[in-house]
Parts: structure tokens; sequence; C-alpha cells
């Protein structure tokens, strides 16, 4: 007898994939075929007719009936002598392209025990299966019995070929710091393409670092061409995994989700995903490092049962410049793997104000407190703009004297130059409507901000109910009739049945927002907000839209259900606030209030910031990956809109990429043709360190721009740690390879039973072969079994 693990080839004459890929064809003839066919019906219609004895049923008589046809039917078909019809690769003729990883993942010792008890690494596994001395059983060896094999090693730029003479441990480096799959299997085929090829055999952990960390979806959509191309091609990838699946004592740090940009003395919110296995419950703590100098910090409870948990911890942009923030966790006790509990994150933080325009409906506290809370912060710019009386205006604060010249702006240009807009007490009917389209432009398409105060001449009081400010408020607006436009004592006014005092308090959204956590609380505050003044208000609402967050909420001190008091929602591309009440200043004012709280200056800077903070420039550049290798291809975009913030497809855009040492490449950005506005150019590195990219656009009629707007990106280059990330094996990715291909996933420990599903391969040079059938012995023994279980139970039921 076989062994075990080929007892079904035994059986079968021929291995399983030969019958997955061959087909069955019968040599006897056909006449015959057809006579002996009735035979078998007379047969067993004879065989049913019968007259058993009583211990029978007529049950029992079909089913003898049906062994017996079973085993004639067994006989007729190795009668008529059935061959299977098979193409079969060449011995020695057919070239096997092998493909190892050479990442540094590979150097992660989670390949079982070698026989000194010490653990192997994946490369030992992978290394131990192509040995330079002969040995049983072994992937390599058992490959060349039949194959020519080319060897290459991948990582981040695609396959090179391995010297022939020499093991493959002394070839490969391990030091490769991103996997690329597509690039790999892409040009191996490329080099193989003149040979016949029976399949590529990928030796990897499936850890496809180009796609999730690198290149991103372009890396993830070139894997996806290759796969087919290969499969038009008729090459087979059988993917062989190293390494395990899962980890049973890890704490990874996610990628950090945080804006490219931030404006000095704000709070940057930055996501960070948690991962653990074994840790469940368990209490870690993150930091955010700047150059060593620890800005910020936060304990976290890890989720039971593994899983993800996603934190937000606010880390405070104090220094100028491109920052290299670290967020780490350090190692808990018994952690199998450690590089992976720190992450890198580059920020610019920029020294510059944000242009708001403030406009004010009639004379109130509120204009002159903000205008003093944001007096010393040189990252806020608030021009005000009052209403005094008819079609007059008083203004302050502005950059020079054609600003608000006219009144509140008429021109989109006019108003989208400003990041975003402050609306305070003013009735609709003051609007034309074509400046209430703009606000909501504002928000929508130019992607600013809209903050709405609260007064007698806002909201639905203020006959806002109708218009398309009431589509971009955080909360729908009850119907009523409008309030009179009339001026009245600085700081309120409404009716006596509108009016409410309300007990301010944050919500459990705003508990954690950095933009109402007050700096004395740990928590996001809710212990210093029970010890601030009564606010009150005179506008009303009719509930929240699905997707906006109240922050901040109030309640009457003697009964009444909480109401909203600051909400926010996103609105296209910007994004839009409501404060609802009308005296906000007396948390300055109020006579309960000491001289040096800060209270009312922090929250209007960091409302104001996040209000506006994030809108668009009318040139923006990215460039990815972020962390490149020196030599790999970094895209350089840039998005082009004109100042109506209208995408602009002719324009002259050029980036200037300047290196550490100061070198400076100029580099035409060309109009992809696929996004409006959208310019893209390619750049690749060769030194390291931190790239920092000026991308300026003009019109491409000489002398029509003056000063062509400009934007800022960066990118560093050398800083990779990719291969660290995400390193269990990826069986799930390698099954899709495999899959797409026709191939089929095997353990390094199944040499025999790849090296048979490769000689059935239909590429190369290969012949048809006929197999006999007849003689198979699982036919034989079919034919033993229902014979003898048709004798059995006719002796049981004492049948003739």
């Amino acid at each position: 007898m076989p062994p075990l693990d080929r007892l079904p080839e035994w059986l079968l004459n021929s291995p399983l994939p030969a019958f997955e890929r061959g087909r069955v064809e019968l040599a006897g003839p056909g006449p015959l075929f057809a006579a002996i066919v009735v035979a078998i019906a007379v047969l067993v219609f004879f065989l049913a007719r019968r007259s058993p004895k009583p211990r029978a049923a007529r049950g029992g008589v079909l089913l003898l009936a049906g062994l017996r046809a079973a085993a004639l039917a067994l006989v007729v078909f190795a009668l008529f002598r059935p061959q299977l019809v098979v193409s079969t690769v060449v011995p020695e003729e057919n070239v096997v392209g092998v493909l190892f990883d050479d990442s540094a993942s590979m150097r992660i010792a989670d390949a079982g025990e070698g026989p000194d008890g010490v653990p192997r690494r994946r490369a030992d596994r992978m290394i131990a299966a192509f040995p330079e001395e002969p040995a049983a059983d072994a992937l390599g060896p058992v490959l060349e019995e039949r194959f020519v094999l080319r060897k290459f090693r991948f990582g981040a730029d695609g396959a090179e070929r391995l010297p022939a003479e020499g093991g493959v441990g002394a070839s490969l480096r391990l030091d490769g710091a991103r996997t690329d799959l597509a690039a790999a299997l892409g040009s191996a085929a490329e080099e193989l393409g003149s040979l016949p090829v029976a399949g590529l055999v990928l030796l990897t952990d499936g850890a496809d670092t180009a796609a999730g960390g690198g290149a991103g979806e372009a890396a993830g959509g070139r894997l996806e061409e290759v796969l087919l191309d290969l499969r038009e091609r008729g090459i087979r990838v059988y993917p062989v995994p190293l390494g395990r699946s899962e980890v049973e004592r890890d704490l990874e740090i996610g990628p950090p989700d945080l804006p490219s940009r931030i404006l000095l003395g704000s709070d940057l919110e930055v996501r960070i995903p948690l991962a653990q296995q074994g840790y469940d419950g368990q209490t870690v703590r993150l930091e955010a490092l700047d150059e060593g100098r620890l800005l910020a910090s936060r304990s976290v409870r890890l989720p039971r049962g593994g899983g993800e948990r996603l934190v937000t911890l606010p880390v405070p942009a104090e220094t100028a410049g491109i920052r290299r923030l670290r967020f780490r966790v350090a190692p808990p006790a018994g952690e199998e793997r450690t590089r992976n509990n720190e992450r890198t994150a580059l920020v610019e933080v920029e020294d510059r104000a944000l242009d708001l325009l403030y406009f004010e409906g009639q004379p109130r506290w509120e204009m002159k407190f903000l205008r003093r809370a944001v007096r010393d912060d040189r990252g806020l710019r608030v021009a005000c703009l009052l209403r005094t009386a008819g079609g007059k205006f008083y203004r302050v604060d502005v950059a020079d004297a054609a600003e608000l010249a006219g009144g509140f702006p008429e021109t989109r240009e006019e108003l989208f130059r400003y990041s975003g807009v402050v609306l305070g007490s003013v009735e609709a009917s003051f609007f034309k409507a074509d400046q209430l389209d703009m606000l909501r432009d504002l928000v929508s398409r130019r992607g600013g901000g809209l903050l709405t105060l609260g007064g007698r001449s806002a909201y639905a009081e203020g006959g806002y109910r109708d218009t398309p400010l009431a589509e971009i408020l955080p909360f729908r607006l009850p119907p009523g009739e409008p309030a009179g436009s009339g001026s009245g004592a600085p700081g309120g006014g409404g009716s006596a049945v509108s009016f409410r005092q309300l007990r301010v308090s944050p919500t459990r959204a705003g508990s954690s927002h950095p933009v109402v956590r007050l700096e004395a609380e740990a928590d996001a505050g809710g212990g210093r907000y029970p010890t601030l003044p009564l606010l009150s208000t005179v506008n009303r609402v009719a509930g929240m839209k699905p997707g906006a967050v109240t922050l901040l909420q109030g309640a009457p001190e003697v009964g009444g259900d909480p109401e909203p008091v600051l909400a926010f929602q996103r609105f296209g591309r910007g994004r839009v606030a409501s404060l609802t009440v009308q005296d906000f200043w007396l948390w300055q004012m109020h006579a309960d209030m000491p001289v040096e709280d800060q209270t009312h200056e922090i929250l209007w800077r960091r409302l104001l910031r996040f209000l506006a903070a994030d809108a668009p420039r009318r040139v923006e550049a990215s460039a990815a990956p972020a962390n490149a290798l020196p030599g790999e291809r970094v895209r350089i975009t840039a998005r082009v809109l004109d100042e109506s913030y209208l995408a602009v497809n002719r324009a002259a855009v050029e980036a200037a990429v300047e290196t550490e040492s100061g070198e400076v490449e100029v580099v035409p950005l060309r109009w992809t043709g696929q996004r409006h506005g959208e310019y893209s150019a390619a750049f690749v590195p060769t030194n390291p360190g931190l790239h920092r990219i000026s991308v300026s656009a003009g019109s491409e009629t000489p002398g029509t721009a003056s000063d062509p707007p400009s934007a800022t990106a960066f990118f560093e280059v050398g800083n990779v740690e990719d291969e660290f990330f995400g390193t269990e094996t990826d069986r799930a990715l390698l099954s899709r390879i495999a899959s797409e291909t026709d191939g089929r996933l095997f353990e390094s420990d199944e040499a025999r039973a790849l090296v048979a599903d490769l000689s059935f391969s239909e590429t190369g040079a290969t012949v048809v072969e006929r197999r006999d059938l007849w003689n198979m012995p699982a036919l034989f023994f079919a034919l033993v079994v229902f014979l003898t279980a048709e004798w059995s139970l006719r002796r049981a039921w004492g049948l003739r």
C-alpha cells in the first residue's frame, strides 16, 4: 500500500489535479454500448419483478436491483476502456518561477521551532524548503526533478533574479522595507515571458505593504491588473504562506488619522487605532512626543475579546514648521512583537492667520467681547461688520480701506476670500436671494465654515425657515412668524414667552471634543461648567438633523428638557456650527467670573479655529506615499481653483521639490484629465530625509496672474517601517491570488502535491496523455463493495 497522503493518487491511477483539468473519454464501440445498456435495463426489470419471501419488503428488492445494476454499470464502464485525457508538462523542459520574499518581515520568528528548540524565522522555513544539499520531500529538490527553476527575490522594487550558483540563504538580504506583490509577480512573469512557463511559486507571508500602507489604492489596483494579465496568459500562481496568521500576545498602533497641516496654537485631534490580542481589559498609556518632548498622553483601557479601539488624543501644536510627531505605547509584559508599538507622522504647523468675517445686524456686546477674545491670537483675523442704521455699516479690524466698503459681500469672489463667516442676529429679509445662496455655497462648495449666533433676529425668529440657510443648519427650524427688525438694547430682546435661561453643560459627545474641553479638566470638562453663569436664549429649534452633533446643551434651573446650545454638522465640503444663546459674553463679564478667567477666550478661539481651519485654499497639494524609499516614485498631486473656487483645467502648474540639503528640482504638473482642476506628476527622490514641495499655479496666458496662488506639501524618504505592522500572514490575500490565476495555495511541506498540480498545467511545453481508467484500484474496490453488499443482503433476507 502507498503512503496515506498518496492513497488517492494510487486508487485513481492519477493525481487529483489530473481529473480537475482533464476530461474522460470512452474508447469502446458505440453500438455495443447501447446493446449492453438495454440488457442492463431488462435485467434490472427482471430483478425487480421477482417474488421475494415475506421477510423482504418491496423497497429492499429495489435496493438489491440498484446494487446489482451499479456493479454491472461499473463492468460496462470498464469494458468501454475509459481514458483520462489530460495535458501534462514535458519533464525538464518547462520553467517554474520561484519568488522569495526578501522583506524585513521575513525575520519574524514565528515559523515553529527548530531541532534545537530555537524559534525559526519565516525566512528559515523558506530556506529549508530550498536546501543546498538534496533533501527528501523538500520543495526545491522535488520541483527540480521535473522543472527548470528560475529563482527571484522581491521586496519593494519588483523581482530580482538570483544567481544560479550558491544557496538561497546566501542570496537573501531580508532587509526590504516594503513588499510589492504586484511588482514582483509582474516583473517575474515579464522576464520569463519568452520561456515555457508552467507556473509561479510564491513564498511569502502575504503582507502586501505597498498596497496597504505605501502607495495605497493605486498599488491595490495594480495587483488586480497583474492577476488579470497572468490569468489571460495562463500563468498560475501557487502561494506558499509562511508564518502564523494570528499572534497570541500583541499590541499594535495603527496609522494615526490627523490633518496634514494645522494652525499654530491649535489642538490636533489625532485618532489612533489600537489593536490588541491577549491583553483584554488591560490599561496602557498612549503618548505623543515631538523630538523627545512629551506633548500629550492618555490612559487607554484595551477592549476585551481582541479587536481594535479608536482613541482620540488631543495634541497641542506649539512649534511652527514641519513636525515629526511620535506616538508610542510601552510594550506590555510578554508581548511577542514590539516594533509595532510606535508610529511617526508628519504635520505642518502653520504660523498664519485665518481670515474670517463677523457680520452683526445690531449693536450687541457679543461683537466687543469676541474681538477681545481673539485680539492676542495671531492665528485669527476677524474682520467685523456692524449694521448701524438703514444701509450704513461700521467696519473694524479690516485689512485695508477697500475691505467690506460696500457692506456685506455681494460677489462670490469677495465672500470666498474668507475661510469662515460668523453670522449674528440679522433678519433674513436683509439679504438678497443671491447672498443667501452665496453663504450656503461658502460651506458646500468653498469648504469654509459658518457659525450662526442666537438672537431675536436669528433662526426661525429671523425668518430663516424657508431660506437656503435653513438647509445647512444642524437643526430644524419650527414654523412661526419672524420677529420685528427694530433695534433694541444691546445684549438681548425677545418676548417674555420665548426668553429662557439655561444652565449649560457638555453632552456625551462634547465631553471629549477639543472645542468645549476646558484646560483645567482632565476629561473634557464636565466639572467646570456647573460653576459658569446661566446664559439666555430666545430661539426655538424643532429637533436635530441626522448627522448633526450637539456639543453643549442647556436646561432651565427648574424643570424643562435640555435643548441644544452648540451643535455642528458637515455640509458639502465645509462645516456649519450654531450657538443658540444670545449672551455668551456673560462668561467673560459676569460678576461671578474672576477677572483672570480665560473660559470665554478659550472657547471662542477653539470654536473659530474648528470652524474654518480645514477650509481649502485655491491650491491644495499632496504627495503619496508620505514615507517613501530612495528610488521609489512619489506622486505629486495638486488641485487648482479660481477665485470663485471653480476648478481650473488650463493652468501652468509646477512643483519645486526641496531636499534637506537645500537642493531644488522643479517638476511641471499636468492636468490628469480624470478630475477637473487636478494636476499630477511623478518624482523619484534619491536622497533620504525630508522633502518640501512648493506648488504654484498661474494662468497659461502670460501677464494675467500677478500673484499666483500656491500651496505646500511634504514627504519623507528613508523612514519606512511598514513591514513591522500588520505582520500576521495574510492567507486570505494569498488564497485570492491563487484563485484568480487558477492556482492553488499549498503549505511548504506539501511539495509532492504542488508538483503534481504544476505537472498538469496547460501552458508551456505540454503533451496530451491518455491514461487508462478501467484498471483503477478504486473501480475494482467499488465493484467488490457493490457485489458483496448485494450478496449479504440477499442472504440476510433469504432471497433466491
